[in-house]
């Protein structure tokens, strides 16, 4: 049997009551006093018995002097726990109480917590229903099962009177009581993530005969609790396991239980259902109309996806169009956000939309920031949002508010990938690495994460076996993902030199999506360096600008190889390329790479001057380009009579990330800042 406390929901979203006390004091000496100043020096006076590491012991009084009222420590409690999904232990967790062989012997858990964490985990994650009992009038319902998960909240439910102050944990329901001492009688107990302050717990253990929790008592946290609770392991011979973490100490559970991860198989299966069902009974009620009122049309897709019951409808829909047909695609959404005014998460799919297919990174923040006014404290649309302000080089807002994301959902896969990218393009790559490991720990099947970790060992690391391994895992997943395949052939080409096995990779993700400019710039760059025809690479090039003409990273790419091949045409697209209204959704990165090119091929000695400048600014700033390739500009700088040919070959290569900053330090133009022009 488990005992779980609030330490077990912290990596959930969910605070510790430490965490919220540090919270709530500020609020309340505002609340007293008038402002917030120094609010640790006026916790000290007002409650004497303060400790600053330990502020949990405070809860009950802090929460009873901050909302006056039952109902008003309710919605606290409810704006708390609201909208947070189970995490990495929790899922865990849930499948070791339901496992064939194991589940029988540990499917009962008691808990302190007002969230349903538990209790979601078991039903997303295994599909089991647990008996939930969550308020005193509902003991008499308790059965222990074989197959049945049973969960009793002691303190009650976030929205059923849940008990916080002192006087309201300080004694358990006398039928509560008598059901725990049933329950405790013959198994045995293991505490995780709790503090052990609670009066009313205490006196039930304090009753419960020495005949009872035959199976052992384990305690598992930093300390063993003062008071009662201590007390009472101390006499019982607890065993006590100084483990804290309570992710960490499932990640054990998972490896030596031999439990797998879950999938998300079920939640696909739920959602192809209703949109399969969705689309057959659109096209009977249209047949239907037809056959009746011939010359009535029948209602538009759009119009009857902004009549839709929810929200995510209408991005499923828009989904669809969103490259073969991106104004049908705006159309649905701007009609899905009338019918749906206030829903956070469709302004957020909009603005993704907005960012990723209509270039427009100005619509699209606007959008990210009416969604988080509404959502602030949703993970993903922080995480959204990060993404963005990376893009356009604003650092430390973009780090703000990936930490944010991830100080709310700390096992969100999605957004630990995003963070790691943004650690990458910051030269941070160990912190990187370590970010990618824990989203794919979580997530190993999504293959957009195996595929990006799949390009970071190859271009970072140059670790290639280990990125073939993940790359052709991550196509056993997404055989049709164009965007892995394309990287794929460019790791073919690069780091395995099999020209022809890159080739299919590159032909395969063109058919699948044959205007995605990226691919088709990424494939010419690929051809170039293989010295495929140049009039061939170059036809690719113009196929991939005239798909995205005001694209920065595609005329970027298409500037570099014609400055490469002394096309001097390379200077407009150059000059388009840092003036594209999408260089900012393009990033540092890319700014960087065509400042290179810049130094590289131009003429004037104040343009040389002023892209150095800049170069040495975005270097210092952490900012690199992996996956470009400078080789063929670099020759001919140096054909062309470059002043520092040597320098510039050496910059290169710390560019793309494959040499450290501090090797340029031995060159007197790395030394030497010249004004800006």
């Amino acid at each position: 049997m488990f005992f779980l406390g609030a330490g077990c929901s912290s990596s959930s979203g969910i605070p510790e009551g430490g965490t919220l006390v540090r919270r709530w004091l500020p609020r309340l000496k505002k609340l007293k006093t008038g402002d917030e100043h120094d609010w640790e020096s006026w916790a000290k006076e007002v409650y004497p018995d303060y400790n600053e590491d330990r502020p949990s012991l405070l809860y009950g009084r802090v929460i009873e002097d901050l909302f006056l009222t039952p109902e008003e420590r309710q919605r606290e409690i409810e704006r708390l726990t609201e909208g947070k999904d189970p995490g990495f232990g929790y899922s865990v967790l849930a499948q070791l109480m339901t496992h064939e062989r194991y589940g029988r012997h540990c499917n009962v858990v008691l808990t302190v917590n007002f969230d349903d964490l538990i209790a979601d985990a078991l039903y997303l994650y295994t599909q089991k229903k647990p008996l939930v009992i969550s308020h005193d009038s509902l003991v008499g319902f308790v059965r222990v099962t074989r197959t049945r998960p049973l969960v009793i909240k002691l303190h009650g439910d976030a929205r059923l009177e849940p008990k916080n102050t002192g006087k309201e944990t300080k004694e358990l329901a006398a039928s509560v009581q008598a059901t725990l001492k049933a329950l405790l009688s013959e198994t045995g107990l293991v505490f995780v993530g709790y503090g052990g302050h609670d009066e009313s717990i205490a006196e039930i253990l304090d009753e419960i005969p020495a005949s009872s929790l035959p199976w052992g008592i384990y305690w598992l946290g930093s300390r063993i609790p003062a008071g009662r609770i201590g007390d009472w392991l101390k006499r019982r011979n607890a065993i006590w396991v100084q483990h804290r973490g309570f992710d960490e100490l499932m990640l054990h559970t998972l490896r030596e239980f031999g439990l797998s991860h879950p999938n998300d198989k079920r939640f696909r299966t739920l959602l192809e259902t209703y949109v399969e069902t969705f689309e057959k009974a659109k096209s009977r009620v249209e047949e239907k109309l037809a056959a009746q009122f011939p010359s009535v049309m029948p209602p538009t897709l759009w119009e009857t996806i902004s009549r839709a019951s929810f929200w995510w409808a209408v991005a499923l829909e828009a989904r669809k169009y969103r490259k073969a047909d991106p104004q049908r695609a705006d159309l649905i959404y701007r009609a899905g956000l009338e019918r749906f005014p206030g829903n956070a998460l469709l302004l957020d799919s909009y603005a993704t939309f907005l960012l990723e297919v209509r270039k427009d990174g100005d619509a699209a923040e606007e959008h990210y920031k009416k969604a988080l006014e509404l959502a602030p404290e949703d993970a993903g649309i922080l995480s959204h949002y990060a993404e963005l302000l990376t893009a356009r080089g604003e650092w430390p807002a973009a780090e703000e508010y990936h930490r944010r994301s991830l100080e709310i959902a700390p096992n969100r896969a999605e957004s630990l990938a995003r963070y790691a990218s943004f650690l990458t393009v910051r030269g941070d790559y160990d912190r990187a690495e370590e970010h990618y490991v824990r989203a794919l720990e979580i997530a190993p099947d999504k293959a957009s994460i195996v595929g990006e970790y799949a390009k970071f060992l190859a271009c970072v690391r140059q670790n290639y076996h280990e990125a073939e391994r993940c790359y052709k895992r991550a196509l056993e997943m997404t055989p049709d993902d164009a965007l892995i395949l394309s990287s794929y052939g460019a790791f073919l080409a690069e780091a395995l030199q099999d020209h022809a096995a890159a080739v299919e990779c590159y032909e395969k993700a063109v058919v699948i999506e044959p205007d995605n400019a990226h691919i088709l710039s990424d494939y010419a760059a690929m051809l170039a360096r293989a010295g495929e025809d140049r009039d061939k690479v170059e036809a690719l090039y113009r196929r991939a600008e005239a798909a995205a003409p005001n694209d920065a990273y595609v005329l970027a790419r298409c500037a570099g190889f014609l400055l490469a091949g002394g096309n001097e045409d390379g200077y407009t697209l150059l000059e388009r390329s840092m003036a594209a209204p999408d260089a900012a959704r393009q990033g540092q990165s890319c700014l960087l790479a065509s400042l290179l090119y810049l130094y590289a091929h131009a003429e004037s000695a104040q343009l040389q001057e002023y892209a150095l400048n800049r170069i040495r600014t975005l270097l210092n700033e952490g900012v690199r380009s992996p996956g470009w390739d400078f080789a063929e500009n670099v020759k001919r700088a140096a054909i062309s009579g470059h002043p520092e040919a040597e320098f510039l070959e050496k910059l290169a290569d710390v560019v793309v990330g494959q040499v450290d900053l501090a090797a340029l330090s031995q060159f007197d133009a790395w030394k030497k800042e010249t004004p800006s022009v």
